[in-house]
């Protein structure tokens, strides 16, 4: 398993994993069992498609970066809501681009790989 989190994208996708699951830990009883839910479930999701994706060889796929996305608004509606402060929303935001980055940075290296076997 070690070998695993030599894949570029993993750090940060765990990483956001680590905030996401500590940061909904503390949202409001109102928000825990919804947003907080919601938001927790996506972040393991990407997660798992990443490690799939590692597992696997297979490249980074258009659900991981949708992933990224949907896990952005989430935590804009949290920060909105007051369940996550200007300071962790950054932080997490600061995590989704380098995660999208590279990300597309994969899709491309799959397509350069792809033309250059044709």
């Amino acid at each position: 398993m070690a070998k695993d989190t030599n894949f570029p994208i993993y750090k940060p996708v765990y990483e956001l994993l680590q905030i996401v699951t500590r940061l909904t830990g503390k949202f409001d009883k109102t928000f825990k069992y919804t947003l907080g839910d919601k938001l927790s479930q996506e972040a393991v999701n990407l997660a798992v498609l990443v490690f799939r994706a590692k597992s696997s060889k297979e490249s980074i796929t258009s659900d991981m970066l949708a992933s990224v996305e949907v896990i952005e608004l989430l935590c804009r509606l949290s920060k909105d809501l007051r369940q996550i402060d200007i300071k962790q929303f950054s932080e997490i935001v600061m995590l989704t681009d380098s995660i999208i980055r590279k990300g597309q940075c994969e899709i491309i290296t799959e397509t350069s790989l792809e033309i250059r076997n044709v």
